[in-house]
């Protein structure tokens, strides 16, 4: 009900019109007030205008224009209402103010009009501020899609993209996408097909404008979240921090760095989920729009073709370089390859095999030219060997072409495809220079005739002087029997006869201390004598040697009670580890003099105060063996001497002089091991201690 302000009564005309005037404002939607110039207060107003701003009639009635007014002051107010009564100001923009302190936004229009002898103020206004929020969101969205298609536009055309460089494409793209667009965190991650993990291939940080590679996020812990990527193509998360579909990577990877959104497009290439792109936002809840949505899976399909971009053209770089190394292993290898389409007759040919047949590289060539390279002599054989290629028989024929009036030797293979019903249809082959490695064989040919005549001649030689040699040494083993035999007797003479006087009581000291030193020089003597008869028997195979089961136990006892005041003068510590019941199959006597010759020098040739000992173990082996090893703390033996040791009558440099010899004792050693059908070695550290080592057979179960 509108309530005119006046101090007269109205004339019954006047209310006539204040009934048509009450009418037209019940029925209308716009807010319609009549505004008082001079108080600027509101002399008439309609519902919509007192509700639309949440006030009672009455409450409005006190009101004035500034009581509603959100954006203009009273000076503007007078202003403006100075303009409306002038007729330059017929409409503006606004804000209102709600009772509730709500602003809206409202289109409002002026008019003055004269209202029983008053100027008034008509303004009708209209509730814009849905409408606006639309046209502001449409600018935005319109400028928001043009600025993605400015950026698509400039991601498709990237020379990186272009050239499938995948990690320098991801660099310029997630720092591209996070500059223009806002976002805090832009990365790329492309799944390992090895593993399925996925590995970032780069993650740019708006704030410090760096760059990351290398993280890596391990399938199994976002199994869930991957397939749902790949079915459902992208994962717009508002509120990072809630969202169940992401809910296993929260206290690992988002909270840490304080993602609160997050948008994630799949890198989908021929049905197969290979990568993602993540926009991550740092900044609290961020809703996606539906373009932004749309606009990363478009990124993320252009990651892919670059994906498929690289893969291509590591494919045609991989083709390229086995087509390089095709044609440098021809090169190197002197082979050329040829392919016959007999439908048409068209010939292909490698350019090595232009070379080979002394042709213009990439000139036309045909089977004929071909033809007229033959030998002479050769041709008749090659043509029946294509022709029997021809029905399905194998190719392999070597013979000569004549190039620039020079002869070459070829070997040459090829085989046909043929059709259902037998016709060829295809050829293929290949044609490789042989004509050194004939030229090589023939002289090798030669030389191996000269060689053969040589050899002859020289085994002749050889035969000769072996015989000699044989002679030599027989003659020298024979001396050295003899002579033994020959010292031996008088040697026995005068070792009677000092024993004879060390008996006597009636010699002085002086006289007992010369027949004493008379006997040790005369057992050193005959042991050395003995020695060489030994080895003179050896030699000579003169040797008599008497097999039987030896037990191991009890030799070493015997063995060690003859060495130990030898090791006790020269304060060696002796030690044996010895098996239980091992039993060889030997000369017992023959054995005990190795032992004993070994154990003698690891004692002789030991540090002071150093330690020598024996290990035995049965060697499980077909006969089974049994393995000897006797071992010194001493100086080792330099390994360029190692091959002196066996031999007779040498002793090695670093030998200590004061240990007497004549390099019998080693050689002796190797030869009776040998006659028992045994092995003997040595290993040795130089400085730290020397291992010699034989191996003779086992005793069999029964004897």
């Amino acid at each position: 009900m509108i309530e005119p302000h006046t101090l007269n009564p109205p004339h019954p005309a006047l209310l006539e019109q204040d009934a048509l005037v009450e009418t037209m404002f019940s029925q209308t939607t716009d807010a319609i007030v009549l505004i008082d110039p001079v108080s600027q207060r509101f002399i008439q107003f309609n519902a919509a205008a007192h509700l639309g701003l949440g006030y009672s009639r009455a409450e409005f009635a006190q009101l004035s224009i500034a009581d509603i007014q959100a954006e203009h002051s009273r000076t503007d107010i007078t202003v403006n209402i100075a303009a409306i009564l002038a007729g330059t100001l017929t409409q503006f923009e606004t804000r209102h103010r709600s009772k509730d302190g709500a602003i809206c936004e409202v289109a409002v229009t002026f008019r003055p009009l004269q209202h029983r002898g008053h100027t008034l103020i008509s303004a009708v206004w209209r509730d814009v501020t849905a409408q606006n929020a639309r046209d502001r969101d449409h600018l935005v969205r319109t400028a928001r899609l043009q600025l993605h298609t400015q950026l698509i536009s400039a991601i498709t055309t990237t020379p990186a993209g272009i050239n499938g460089e995948l990690e320098c494409f991801a660099a310029e793209v997630t720092e591209q996408l996070g500059v223009a667009l806002d976002i805090a965190r832009v990365s790329v991650w492309q799944i390992n097909t090895a593993n399925g993990n996925l590995e970032c291939l780069n993650l740019f940080e708006r704030a410090s404008t760096r760059h990351t590679t290398g993280m890596v996020l391990e399938a199994a812990h976002y199994h869930r979240e991957l397939n749902h990527l790949h079915t459902a193509r992208y994962i717009d998360v508002a509120d990072a921090l809630t969202d169940a579909r992401i809910a296993n990577y929260v206290d690992s990877y988002l909270k840490p760095l304080g993602i609160t959104a997050l948008l994630a497009c799949g890198i989908i290439s021929a049905g197969q989920l290979r990568g993602a792109l993540c926009f991550e936002q740092v900044s609290g809840i961020y809703h996606w729009h539906e373009d932004e949505v749309r606009f990363g899976c478009q990124v993320a399909d252009q990651i892919g073709m670059v994906m498929l971009t690289q893969e291509r053209l590591a494919l045609l770089n991989a083709l390229r370089r086995s087509e390089i190394c095709l044609n440098r292993a021809q090169v190197v290898s002197q082979t050329g390859h040829w392919r016959l389409d007999l439908t048409t007759t068209q010939l292909t040919c490698s350019d090595e095999l232009y070379r080979i047949f002394g042709l213009p590289t990439a000139t036309p060539v045909t089977l004929e030219t071909f033809i007229t390279r033959l030998h002479p002599s050769d041709c008749p054989m090659v043509i029946d060997a294509w022709n029997q290629a021809l029905t399905g028989k194998p190719c392999q024929i070597t013979h000569r072409i004549l190039v620039n009036n020079a002869t070459r030797w070829v070997e040459e293979r090829a085989e046909f495809e043929f059709t259902d019903d037998g016709q060829p249809l295809n050829g293929l082959g290949i044609v490789q220079d042989i004509t050194e490695r004939v030229q090589t064989t023939q002289k090798l040919e030669a030389y191996r005739l000269h060689l053969e005549e040589l050899v002859a001649s020289r085994t002749a030689e050889l035969e000769e002087a072996k015989e000699a040699a044989d002679i030599a040494n027989y003659a020298k083993s024979e001396f050295l029997s003899q002579m033994s035999h020959e010292l031996r007797t008088p040697m026995n003479a005068i070792l009677g006869f000092a024993q004879l006087l060390e008996y006597d009581d009636q010699l002085t000291e002086l006289q007992r201390e010369s027949v004493n030193e008379i006997l040790r020089g005369g057992h050193k003597l005959l042991k050395l004598i003995n020695e060489i008869l030994d080895l003179a028997s050896l030699e000579a195979g003169k040797i008599e040697l008497y097999f039987e089961a030896v037990a191991l136990d009890d030799l070493i006892i015997e063995c060690f009670a003859t060495v130990t005041p030898l090791a006790q003068t020269r304060q060696i510590t002796l030690w044996h580890e010895v098996a239980p019941e091992l039993v060889l199959w030997a000369d017992r006597r023959r054995l005990k003099q190795v032992i004993i010759n070994l154990i003698s020098n690891a004692i002789l040739y030991n540090r002071p105060e150093g330690r020598a000992g024996l290990k035995a173990q049965l060697k499980i082996t077909t006969p089974p063996r049994v393995c000897l090893q006797v071992l010194d703390t001493g100086q080792g033996i330099p390994p360029g001497q190692m091959s002196e040791l066996f031999m007779p009558f040498v002793r090695l440099k670093l030998n200590d002089p004061r240990v007497e010899g004549i390099g019998i004792g080693l050689a002796a050693c190797r030869r009776l091991v040998e006659a028992m059908n045994g092995q003997i070695g040595v290993n040795s550290v130089l400085h730290e201690g020397s291992s010699f080592w034989l191996e003779l057979p086992a005793a069999p179960l029964e004897v």
